[in-house]
């Protein structure tokens, strides 16, 4: 069983009190003669904020006979000042745990989506564009919702500082007065965990516990079957927590195989267009394989390289990367001269967009006169007001963005200083968005587990899920004084529902993204459900017996000779994508 106690501490006139600390107590009976149990601290933040985590081991020891499974910690806490002095000791909030029920929780909806993988993200967010276009004259109380469930919880970088303001995007207009994802979370409740960040062997544990055989609530999915190991992942945003940002297009013969051996009617010709679509939705740049601040080749990188070229020389044809560099373009950066430079999906700047509708090559025009004038960027921004503006905001971008890719080698277990594109990013920006966010709502740490096809009625079907975000709460507040200074302390601890809670929800369109292995699991629970009401998939008996995977390959990085070869201090970058 887990617990989060959360508090503001501030004095009486609502000023906020930082850097004091925060112990939070369980009270035993006089007969321990070991004392109330500590179950952690923390030091309140720039806006007087703290959170301390604990659970059921920690105020249930061995030999505590007085905690029965059923028992709930008698919490009291400690207040120390700025120099470690103790100003206050709470009563013990003795209020007991009440579920925590969402008031405009809903039990149907227009549409379900799940999972928040590539495909999750792109439907459920199309869908809201769709229903914003077509009900933009209801009422909000009439829109049209799609929900989004996710079986994982929210995951950000530990370097998003948790002081409440700092990551928010200020406007002079409130509707555009923006919240950054992590105060999104915290001011609404939502569980989220950060990135492990081990620095060495000694963070192994950390990463382990970010198992979900190891925990229910963690990223990785490890599974084993009989011919086969798959890892996915799980969390708010899906496959994109965990691949290496690499979105190269398929060479133009593996589209057309598609149509020629499956007769699907697909082919490189009538798909060119969506691949440039997905790419902006993305965002996806040019990433070389020279260090940033010089022409010097990282060696990890250069390690890859040789055997690219090796490959290539014994295998002539098979290493299909084409040189993009133009030598009749005097104007174009030899940076993308390297072959091996590939389509990442690492920073939010310069988008396609940008590159496409701002920064247009320079060129020689006709003029009216029949003679040739020479027209550069700077002469169309100069005259055109709509350029005008895209600059001015492609310059904000830049000053608000400026995340680039630190090459450390840890994208599939995640990039501290948060430069992946991730789908999470994308549900964030419709979750805060003015009148989009009307229409969508998503609910993380949602199991699916059955899908019932309904035969009367406007929805068609019901699906079964297990909350594992389920909460219980309590609330109290304190009140003190210490000669002329008062204080204010308001606490909200939470309890997680063991087993998590069982709902279920009714829709009239219905998506199942949850990846190769997530959906094929779902159908066959629902084909096989011990459920005794209501109908049944009737799906192929074929049901289960293919698996593809994306294509992805991770490369094994070996110290050797080199010295520079390899970085021996971690771990983590010894992978690398090829």
């Amino acid at each position: 069983m887990s617990f989060l106690l959360k508090g503001k501490l501030t004095d009486t006139l609502g000023n906020e009190l930082s850097y004091y600390t925060i112990k939070v107590f369980d009270k035993d009976p006089i007969v321990d003669l070991l004392g109330d149990d500590p179950l952690g601290s923390s030091i309140t933040l720039d806006d007087g904020t703290f959170s301390i985590a604990f659970t059921k081991e920690d105020f249930k020891r061995p030999g505590e006979f007085w905690e029965s499974p059923s028992n709930e910690p008698e919490l009291y806490l400690k207040i120390f000042d700025r120099d470690g002095h103790e100003v206050h000791q709470t009563a013990i909030i003795s209020t007991p745990f009440t579920p925590l029920v969402d008031p405009d929780g809903l039990n149907v909806c227009e549409a379900i989506v799940i999972g928040s993988g590539f495909g999750g993200t792109i439907v459920s967010l199309s869908l809201v564009n769709q229903l914003h276009k077509e009900d933009r004259l209801l009422s909000d109380s009439d829109k049209r919702k799609v929900i989004l469930l996710e079986r994982g919880q929210w995951w950000i970088s530990h370097e998003v500082p948790s002081t409440k303001g700092f990551n928010e995007q200020k406007s002079t207009d409130p509707a555009k007065h923006k919240l950054g994802v992590r105060e999104y979370l915290e001011t609404n409740d939502i569980p989220y965990r950060t990135w492990a960040y081990p620095d060495n062997v000694n963070g192994l544990p950390k990463f382990l516990n970010t198992l979900r055989v190891v925990d229910r609530r963690g990223l990785y999915d490890y599974r084993i079957s009989k011919n086969i190991h798959t890892l996915s992942a799980s969390g708010v945003g899906g496959g994109s927590l965990v691949y290496a940002n690499v979105t190269e297009r398929p060479n133009d013969s593996v589209i057309d195989k598609w149509d020629s051996e499956l007769n699907l009617g697909i082919n490189h010709t009538n798909l060119s267009q969506y691949f440039e679509m997905a790419k902006g939705f993305i965002g996806v740049n040019k990433i070389t394989t020279t260090s940033g601040l010089s022409s010097y080749k990282l060696p990890k990188a250069k390690a890859f390289q040789d055997a690219a070229e090796k490959i290539k020389k014994e295998n002539p044809g098979i290493v299909t990367n084409e040189t993009t560099f133009s030598p009749l373009d005097p104007d174009q950066n030899t940076s993308i001269e390297d072959i091996f430079a590939v389509d990442l999906s690492i920073t939010d700047i310069p988008s396609r967009e940008d590159e496409i509708t701002l920064f247009n090559k320079a060129s020689y025009l006709l003029d009216s006169t029949g003679n040739y004038s020479y027209s550069t960027v700077l002469d169309n921004i100069k005259t055109n007001s709509k350029a005008q503006e895209k600059l001015a905001i492609l310059v904000r971008k830049y000053s608000s963005e400026s995340n680039v890719c630190e090459r450390q080698g840890r994208c599939v277990i995640g990039c501290i200083p948060l430069s992946r594109h991730l789908n999470s990013k994308k549900l964030f920006d419709y979750l805060y968005h003015q009148t989009k966010k009307k229409h969508f709502e998503v609910h993380a740490l949602s199991e699916v587990y059955d899908i019932e096809p309904l035969v009367s009625g406007g929805y068609r079907y019901r699906v079964y899920y297990t909350d594992f975000g389920a909460r219980e709460w309590k609330q109290a507040n304190f009140n003190w004084n210490i000669g002329p200074e008062s204080y204010k302390l308001d606490v909200k601890p939470f309890r997680l529902v063991d087993g998590g809670k069982k709902r279920t929800l009714d829709c009239k369109r219905l998506v199942l993204a949850a990846g190769a292995i997530g959906s094929t699991e779902i159908l066959l629970k629902s084909v096989n459900t011990t459920r005794t009401t209501g109908q049944k998939l009737n799906l192929s008996h074929r049901l289960g017996m293919g698996y593809s995977t994306n294509g992805d390959l991770l490369g094994v990085g070996k110290p050797n000779k080199d010295e520079y070869s390899c970085d021996k201090r971690a771990y983590s970058h010894f992978c690398y994508q090829i």
